[in-house]
């Protein structure tokens, strides 16, 4: 959404003052980039941990786990300039596949665990 903004406020100041749309785009784009744009390090380092940690402790099976570490290493290497597009592409939809297996995983655990529930 700031990048969509921050083209539109440019595009518009740059038809009455461009130097002052040069200055807004660099802020803006720095802004976007720093929220998130660019690299996905803390992302990925974040989804390989959970995925690791479900997998040693059983909470989570081979689908979250691989999925997970697929994701997490594509998050990684977006620090890589070579790789930083495709990698972003890896973790971006891995991400999202993500959330729904571990989402799923969960609700079905969940009932699971509600079914051998003593009542």
């Amino acid at each position: 959404m700031i990048a969509n903004v921050a083209t539109e406020r440019a595009v518009l100041l740059a038809q009455v003052d461009f130097p002052a749309a040069v200055r807004a785009w660099e802020t803006l784009h720095a802004v976007e980039v720093g929220l998130g744009g660019g690299n996905e390090i803390a992302g990925g380092v974040w989804i390989l941990c959970v995925s690791v940690a479900g997998w040693l402790h059983h909470a989570f099976g081979k689908i979250v786990f691989g999925l997970g570490l697929l994701t997490g290493l594509g998050g990684l290497l977006t620090i890589l300039p070579p790789l930083g597009d495709v990698a972003g592409a890896v973790f971006g939809l891995g991400a999202i596949a993500w959330f729904i297996v571990i989402g799923l995983a969960l609700i079905l655990k969940n009932d699971a665990t509600a079914v051998q529930a003593p009542a």
